[in-house]
């Protein structure tokens, strides 16, 4: 008769060839469940993103079609196609002649992404320590994950804020997007007074170096001088030197009966 060890040998070998196999496909927590898990999360943030680019789009009077659609994602065309006939299929967007455009339940579930988005970056900015270059790509994650019950929780606690560390408005529940505020500094000439409204925060690296330089919403300001190489800004009492691709990320707003040397003695008489 063999010892007790030689007979368990072939269970223990079926035990370690089997074991890798378990591990993935474990119906709630194997390797193909877990990847199963986040296709289906990502698919859905896709979505979630495109209703957005139409919200936003239908917000400042563009037309959104799948191209531009294709180009927010950064992805491919027919990814693109994929997504609209996703779509359509979930009533939330109809294509009509070319255009896309949001139904009521998918313009609710833009809505509520935009307005977590901006929340969450409030929230970082009064209640964490997080640098300010990461509070968008941190939101980005945030607005997908949070509920509606957990947003109107996290407005409440904030104090219901008006509107994001970039200047940006927070649409209440049941409120549509307004257009976003602001024109383009390009459209300023030298000596015109202006307050920086908005910085965009992508791409990341631009918007970092922007902060790094010290420009802030908020900051009043005007343009001493440009070519087409270099626009040279006066804020708060230090010029930055921006490049023109650069200066397209400020979105900044008219300051009329205002004038550069009022805005040069400000800064003199509050130092």
């Amino acid at each position: 008769m063999k010892p007790r060890e030689e007979l368990m040998k072939p269970a223990l070998w079926a035990l370690l060839a089997l074991g890798p196999a378990m591990l993935i496909v474990w119906p709630r927590w194997g390797l193909l469940a877990w990847w199963q898990r986040e296709r289906k999360r990502r698919e859905r943030e896709l979505r979630e993103d495109a209703l957005k680019h139409l919200l936003k789009s239908e917000a400042e009077g563009a037309v959104a079609s799948l191209l531009s659609l294709a180009g927010a994602l950064r992805v491919s065309d027919g990814v693109a196609a994929e997504i609209v006939s996703e779509l359509e299929r979930e009533g939330l967007a109809a294509v009509e002649s070319g255009r896309l455009r949001l139904r009521p339940a998918g313009r609710e579930i833009a809505l509520h992404v935009v307005r977590t988005h901006r929340l969450w970056e409030s929230y970082l900015a009064e209640r964490t320590g997080e640098p300010e270059v990461r509070w968008h790509r941190l939101a980005e994650r945030a607005e997908h994950r949070l509920t509606p019950a957990e947003t109107a929780a996290l407005a409440a606690q904030l104090g219901h804020p008006l509107f994001d560390p970039h200047g940006d408005w927070i649409p209440a529940s049941g409120d549509g997007l307004a257009a976003e505020a602001g024109a383009a500094l390009e459209e300023f000439s030298p000596e015109q007074p202006f307050q920086i409204h908005h910085i965009e925060d992508e791409p990341e690296t631009v918007y970092g170096h922007l902060l790094r330089l010290g420009l802030r919403p908020g900051m009043r300001a005007y343009i001493v001088s440009r070519n087409d190489a270099k626009i040279r800004l006066w804020a708060d009492g230090a010029e930055y030197a921006l490049s023109p691709g650069t200066a397209r990320q400020l979105s900044v707003l008219s300051l009329p009966g205002v004038t550069a040397a009022a805005l040069r003695g400000e800064r003199f008489l509050s130092g």
